[in-house]
């Protein structure tokens, strides 16, 4: 299937969790989301102790999801909201029950690529 065949709902899917994928866009959400005004591009680089290259890679994965505000700071924007909310109900509403099945998954997915 084709980007051109995906529905409306499929491409938000397929965007959202391409964000959240890797766990250093994970990071880089929470750090704006924490921040009210918005984070610098030095104080990403400083927090998360990244190259320029590859926290550039990580910014280009999130535009969309972040933005950048008139002062230069990156935020979130109204979509970036939404991803966090589904991050936030995803690490709510887990609970000890779904641990057996989160170790199923981690095993079964050790093999396959990481973004």
């Amino acid at each position: 299937m084709t980007v051109k065949n995906l529905s409306q709902n499929e491409q938000i899917e397929n965007v959202t969790f391409q964000a959240l994928a890797h766990p250093t866009r994970r990071t880089i959400i929470r750090i704006t989301q924490s921040r009210g005004q918005g984070v610098s591009y030095t104080e990403l680089l400083t927090e998360l102790g990244l190259s320029t290259g590859k926290l550039n890679y990580h910014l280009e994965q999130l535009k969309g999801v972040l933005e950048k505000n008139s002062s230069g700071y990156y935020i979130l924007t109204p979509f970036g909201k939404k991803t966090v909310e589904h991050l936030n109900l995803i690490e709510q509403r887990t609970t000890s029950d779904d641990e057996r099945y989160v170790r199923i998954a981690a095993l079964s997915q050790k093999g396959s690529l990481q973004p």
